[in-house]
């Protein structure tokens, strides 16, 4: 058994122009590499870390500068691994590595601003509690595929990601699984997978402010899925990046879809007039992405129409012009004073008699109205206060039909 602790009191460690190898070693107790200046590369491969120190950690590498890559492939440490503010000008391998231990935060491997000039590599690697990525920068691709995470910190949060940065690709597929939430706020990713099966989507903690440069998996070809994945985001932004991701990748029946989902969920978070109002909006429009929608509404308003003008068809009057007065001579005189109600109208009029179907298309569609010479009847007064109303909704609706094929209509988020 070999014992290592390589550091010094308030100087740094320095092994330039050269590498360190303690490759399949067992240290015991715990191994300090912090601010080290490793010329080459880093090979802890294989290694076993028997000791934890004070906080619970085995590997402490705070600072480290190494001028190749690091590999901590298949080590086994019982405490946790700390490398935070790293710089490495090459790969970091950690590769079926298994932390069993945690720090006093429940956190097993903390990488925070991290700067890996190449990969990183934590494919079926093991841990005991949490992972911390916060601030890291990764030029080439992240992978997390068939990684185990199973503790979380105590917000309830397996991996923590806050302003990740991830130039290639962050691969959360394959059969990685997270015990706690995965939070991306704020995160860059270049291209983000993760797996074809919806249930084993990692569970999302927030991620507002989150960039993606593409995506791929489930949440890219099931909009649905991606709606149920988003559910927990109560900001508009991570919808709205979704959305934009969508619209890039020539999928605008998605993104629109996804944007009313956004703001049918900002709706519920409003209250009083407000809450009322996006309601009214959300019925007769979507939001503003779906202004079709008003076409639906005219439909429904000249069917209210055609059906109530139908029912009280006899009841329109018109004025008597001088061919209704010379047939009136020959009936008794009407019942409304210089009016005659539709029931007594015949062919030999100089005025058609009334069609329902025609005064609802002029009720409903305003641009199809012609002058009508029959009005409906005012007893009972709902029946003319009904055709005022449709008519009256009926102007609104074509505003909101044309202000949305236009473009003018305002979209709510």
């Amino acid at each position: 058994r070999h014992t290592h602790h390589i550091s010094h009191a308030g100087t740094p460690n320095h092994f330039p122009n050269t590498y360190l190898d303690v490759s399949d070693s067992v240290v015991e107790g715990t191994m300090a590499l912090i601010e080290a200046r490793v010329g080459g590369r880093l090979d802890l491969h294989g290694t076993v870390i028997d000791g934890t120190g004070a906080h619970g950690y085995s590997i402490v590498a705070d600072g480290l500068e190494a001028g190749a890559y690091v590999d901590l492939g298949t080590i086994r440490s019982a405490g946790a691994v700390h490398l935070i503010g790293a710089r490495i000008c090459g790969p970091l391998n950690l590769t079926s590595a298994c932390v069993n231990g945690v720090d006093s935060d429940g956190q097993s491997l903390i990488v925070e601003r991290l700067q890996a000039a190449s990969s990183m590599a934590l494919g079926e690697f093991s841990s005991a509690g949490a992972v911390v990525l916060s601030g890291a920068h990764v030029t080439g691709q992240l992978n997390l595929r068939d990684a185990s995470i199973g503790g979380a910190d105590p917000s309830g949060t397996g991996v923590t990601a806050d302003d990740l940065r991830v130039d290639g690709s962050l691969f959360l597929d394959g059969g990685v699984t997270v015990a706690g939430l995965v939070r991306l706020d704020g995160a860059t990713l270049g291209n983000l997978i993760v797996g074809e099966n919806e249930a084993r989507l990692p569970h999302l903690g927030k991620v507002t402010g989150w960039r993606l440069g593409d995506l791929q998996g489930v949440v890219r070809t099931d909009r649905k899925a991606a709606a149920r994945w988003l559910e927990s985001q109560r900001a508009a932004q991570p919808w709205q990046e979704l959305a934009a991701l969508y619209e890039r990748n020539g999928q605008p029946a998605d993104a629109r879809w996804i944007r009313y989902r956004s703001a049918v969920r900002s709706t519920r978070s409003t209250r009083g007039l407000s809450w009322f109002f996006r309601q009214l909006y959300r019925v007769t429009t979507g939001h503003g992405y779906y202004p079709m929608a008003a076409l639906v509404w005219l439909v429904a308003i000249f069917g209210l129409a055609w059906g109530l003008a139908e029912a009280r068809q006899d009841e329109f009057t018109t004025g008597t012009t001088a061919t209704i007065q010379a047939d009136l001579e020959t009936r008794a005189e009407p019942p409304f004073p210089g009016r005659v109600p539709a029931a007594w109208c015949r062919d030999s009029w100089d005025v058609s008699c009334p069609q329902p179907v025609s005064y609802a298309l002029a009720t409903a569609f305003p641009a199809a109205a012609s002058s009508q010479s029959w009005t409906p009847p005012d007893e009972p007064w709902l029946v003319g206060a009904a055709f005022h109303v449709l008519r009256l909704a009926a102007w609104v609706f074509t505003a909101l039909l044309l202000a949305g094929v236009t473009g003018l209509l305002r979209k709510q988020t």
